[in-house]
């Protein structure tokens, strides 16, 4: 739904030569609450997305690909946004690799209708160099720093910023069926409801195998949200909490 700047590092296939890629779509139609204006909004939202990789050698392979998100709301003017992301990764050993992203982005907002918010137009540059794999005997994950510049243009607004952003996803595992996640990052990033925020996130989860089909999963997050250029401005701070218990089916049937 969110035209993001941070871009994790996928593992690639092997082989010199070989294309692969996947085409997602994905549609929401439902209500979700809004962080700046303290209520629940309708929302539908149609995101189309088109990611591929090709080995240039057994080490070297690129990415790109392109996606488009199309937003409306009771409560905020309706937004098309684009996005084209770009790539390349190294293995520099066999359980990690380094890699170097870029991504150009747009959202366009609907400048005829009454409702709320800003009539700004976003473009967004970013680029980001990070390691992907086993980053220590411990710890496994995706680690990245980069810069980020945002145009914002407006009747109300406008203004062009340049942003450290950076990310973190590292995962330890103490025991065979534990794993402890810890996530954080900093980034600017262009809404599906067409406002420029300044974001600052933490994120701690652990999740345990429990016998042959259980599994349980608790997490806390916190999150800090402050508006760029939007003519409304806001700022907001949540905590989310997540306690899951899950079962699997392992039913096997023969005809």
């Amino acid at each position: 739904s969110d035209v993001s700047p941070l871009h994790k590092s996928e593992a690639m296939p092997s082989g010199i030569g070989r294309l692969s890629g996947a085409l997602t779509v994905n549609y929401f139609d439902g209500s979700e609450s809004d962080v700046f204006i303290g209520q629940r909004a309708d929302m539908q939202r149609l995101a189309l997305s088109l990611s591929s990789s090709y080995d240039l050698t057994g080490r070297t392979s690129v990415r790109f690909g392109a996606g488009r998100t199309s937003f409306e709301s009771n409560l905020r003017r309706s937004t098309e946004s684009n996005s084209l992301p770009g790539g390349v990764s190294m293995t520099i050993r066999p359980t990690l690799s380094v890699f170097l992203d870029y991504i150009y982005s747009t959202s366009e907002t609907d400048s005829t209708t009454t409702l709320p918010g800003a009539a700004v137009d976003y473009s967004t540059n970013n680029l980001m160099l990070g390691l992907d794999g086993e980053l220590s005997p411990v710890l496994t994950g995706s680690v990245s720093v980069g810069v980020e510049q945002v145009s914002a243009r407006g009747a109300d607004t406008g203004g062009d910023d340049d942003n450290l952003a950076a990310n973190a996803d590292l995962t330890w595992t103490p025991r065979q069926r534990t794993s402890v996640t810890l996530s954080g990052g900093r980034q600017t990033r262009i809404t599906s409801s067409a406002d420029s925020i300044e974001s600052l996130m933490a994120s701690l989860r652990v999740a345990q195998e429990i016998g042959v089909a259980w599994n349980a999963t608790a997490g806390l997050t916190w999150e800090s949200f402050e508006s760029r250029f939007a003519a409304t401005g806001g700022n907001d701070t949540r905590v989310l909490a997540e306690l899951d218990l899950g079962y699997s089916l392992h039913e096997q049937y023969g005809f």
